[in-house]
């Protein structure tokens, strides 16, 4: 419980945003978030924010893949833990300053990007088997936090 909520400290600074606020991840039937985040480029007028104190998302297993894996310019699959059955949610950060990374469930076809020091959470469907991951232009670490679905 600590390691993620270091970890999605640690993921909150992304560019132009800044996000502040507790953290609590709890793991049984249900991945439990929270969380707030604030737009600060927008003028006074406009300042957008969102406060969750608590979203629960509903998963079934009992598997989780908590790595820092270092992905090169060629598609790689995350190393997952041996016992996922089905992947469910994926939250990823790019721990790299400079270079993004884009995933997706081939590589060479992605649905998503991260860009220097952000970080991607999403739920896959059931059918997606891997999550397979491309460095654009010098190999980046990545920390991934795969639940099983």
């Amino acid at each position: 419980m600590n390691s993620i909520k270091s970890f999605l400290k640690e993921s909150a600074r992304f560019l132009g945003y800044a996000i502040a606020g507790a953290l609590t991840i709890a793991l049984a039937a249900d991945l439990t978030i929270g969380f707030s985040m604030k737009a600060d480029m927008f003028s006074s007028e406009h300042k957008p924010s969102v406060k969750v104190s608590s979203l629960e998302i509903d998963v079934a297993g009992a598997v989780l893949t908590d790595i820092v894996q270092n992905i090169g310019t060629n598609k790689e699959d995350l190393s997952l833990h041996p016992d996922h059955v089905t992947l469910g949610v994926v939250f990823v950060q790019n721990y790299d300053p400079t270079n993004s990374v884009v995933y997706g469930e081939d590589a060479d076809n992605p649905f998503g990007k991260i860009k220097p020091g952000e970080i991607g959470f999403f739920r896959v469907d059931t059918t997606v088997t891997n999550i397979s991951m491309k460095a654009l232009t010098n190999a980046v670490n990545v920390r991934a936090w795969v639940v099983e679905n």
